[in-house]
């Protein structure tokens, strides 16, 4: 083709280009936040609030002030940015690599990067990612595990419900995680897990049952994932003044992903007012003397959980 030739076609494309960008940049975002929220509130129940939505270049968005609520207010996450991106180098080589950097009301970090495989989504569809990326620096997930808890308590047993409803956590991620997971070939999976809790503590917030807040020593999550065993370091664990929480143990991937099998094992021991308190709650769990020791078996798809 010769140089007059090709000049057609790279006004074309630039014109394309030039007019998908100019498309991208003056999308009615506000209409499409409204919409998806409006959806999102009423499958989940759940008010959802984000300032300045808008594009997040390349691809993608970004927002501030994500604040989400319960109706009767009881419950908020509040998140300072939020900023979603699609990697366009990851498109050219057949896979979609969504990068999320979230950052808390604190001002901590998280970068929680996921990735398929093209081809596996539209051939198989298979939705398990094929890789896992997070890196954490101080971001505040005490938070969201209170409300996590409390909006589990809502359908709790009557007996733990008022505590539940009652109760605050608090704690900031600290670590990195990598995970390469070969989901047609499990054993050719990879990967490290380190990450703990930075000024972890539960505070039951009920005077009266006279338990102190828990400050927590320990609060760590490790593993390793080696020729397709995910084995959990025997470091793991929370420990504070009257509560201890070891994890151990192993998950054998296999494929499919649910027939993976399951040796897990997750001890829990109470002492002090803690245990005054709660130790009828491990009794009905099926422990004893202020512990219960669980055994979690089985495979992925169909879970044995049991005390020991």
């Amino acid at each position: 083709m010769t140089e007059a030739k090709k000049r057609p076609v790279l006004y074309i494309l630039l014109f394309l280009f030039s007019f998908t960008f100019f498309l991208y940049l003056t999308f009615p975002y506000s209409v499409l936040k409204e919409a998806v929220f409006a959806e999102v509130a009423k499958a989940t129940g759940y008010n959802i609030q984000i300032e300045n939505f808008g594009p997040s270049l390349p691809v993608g968005f970004e927002g501030e002030n994500l604040q989400i609520s319960s109706k009767d207010g009881s419950q908020n996450i509040q998140l300072q940015e939020v900023d979603i991106t699609i990697s366009m180098l990851s498109l050219l080589i057949g896979r979609i690599s969504i990068d999320a950097d979230l950052v808390s009301k604190n001002k901590g970090e998280l970068d929680l990067q996921v990735s398929w495989g093209i081809l596996q989504l539209a051939l198989d569809q298979n939705f398990i990612p094929s890789s896992i990326d997070i890196d954490a620096d101080n971001f505040d997930v005490g938070s969201l595990a209170t409300f996590g808890i409390q909006s589990y308590a809502k359908n709790a047993n009557d007996l733990i419900k008022g505590t539940l409803l009652k109760m605050i956590v608090t704690g900031n991620l600290v670590g990195t995680a990598e995970l390469d997971l070969a989901v047609d070939d499990p054993v050719q999976s990879s990967g490290v897990v380190n990450l703990k809790l930075a000024k972890a503590a539960l505070d039951l917030n009920d005077e009266g049952l006279g338990v102190a807040k828990q400050n927590f020593k320990k609060a760590d999550i490790r593993g390793s994932l080696e020729k397709g065993s995910l084995k959990i370091n025997p470091k793991s664990g929370f420990v504070s003044q009257e509560l201890s929480i070891k994890l151990k143990g192993k998950t054998d991937l296999r494929s499919p992903l649910p027939s993976s099998k399951l040796d897990l094992g997750i001890d829990v021991n109470l002492s002090g007012k803690l245990k005054e308190n709660f130790d009828f709650v491990l009794s009905m769990a099926g422990g004893k003397d202020g512990g219960v020791k669980y055994k979690l078996s089985g495979t992925l798809g169909r879970p044995n959980f049991r005390a020991q």
